[in-house]
């Protein structure tokens, strides 16, 4: 039998086509590439530390949305976040600094919701007003920005696909944007047994197999 991690990345290839992660991985390059050039050749006397993880976030959002993501409010009102759905699966993006870590947030403790059934169970996670978030797996797509002293800022650190455990404590999945692409070319992922219910019947297994000190 495949291993769970196998059988988690044949589920994701499964769900979303490999143009997807190739078309948001081309995208983000060539806007990482349109904001440093704004910056360079329009802010030339005051700094741009601020701006340029403002505007590098904004113009992710973008790639996003048009690729078919919805744009939804915090609550309270005063952001927003994008949100992009594949039948069981639904992803969105985060912007990191190099090495740093996700800052707490509710919209995304919200869609992380759906990755307890990777998890021990809790009760409270199950409450019946979280029925559509609890019954889709929650992939990010995290972009690391350059250090502010970097010489390259025209390029993104790094850009990896993660599965968040539900409080974003730690991650059941964590791969760069090459390595997720390339699970397509993986014969055991792509022959994977990868339905959603037998998905959640072999995580719960290793998660009672763990529970019980496996």
């Amino acid at each position: 039998m495949a291993s769970v991690n196998t059988q988690l990345m044949g589920f994701i290839a499964k769900n979303i086509e490999c143009s997807f992660f190739e078309c948001i991985r081309e995208q983000i390059y060539i806007r990482y590439g349109i904001a440093e050039n704004f910056l360079t050749e329009q802010i030339t006397h005051t700094p741009k530390g601020r701006l340029r993880p403002q505007m590098l976030r904004y113009l992710t959002d973008e790639v996003l949305a048009e690729v078919g993501g919805e744009v939804r409010q915090t609550r309270p009102l005063g952001e927003h976040y994008l949100v992009s759905e594949h039948e069981n699966i639904v992803i969105s993006h985060v912007a990191v600094k190099a090495n740093g870590r996700v800052r707490a947030a509710a919209h995304r403790k919200l869609l992380a919701m759906g990755n307890t059934i990777l998890e021990p169970y809790t009760p409270d996670m199950f409450r019946d007003d979280n029925e559509d978030i609890r019954g889709k797996l929650h992939v990010v797509i995290i972009v690391s920005q350059p250090e502010s002293q970097a010489a390259q800022q025209g390029v993104p650190q790094g850009i990896f696909i993660a599965v968040p455990f539900s409080d974003w404590s730690d991650y059941h999945a964590w791969l760069s944007i090459d390595e997720m692409i390339e699970q397509y070319q993986s014969e055991d992922v792509q022959e994977a047994d990868a339905a959603w219910p037998v998905l959640k019947i072999v995580l719960q297994e290793q998660e009672n197999k763990q529970g019980n000190g496996e």
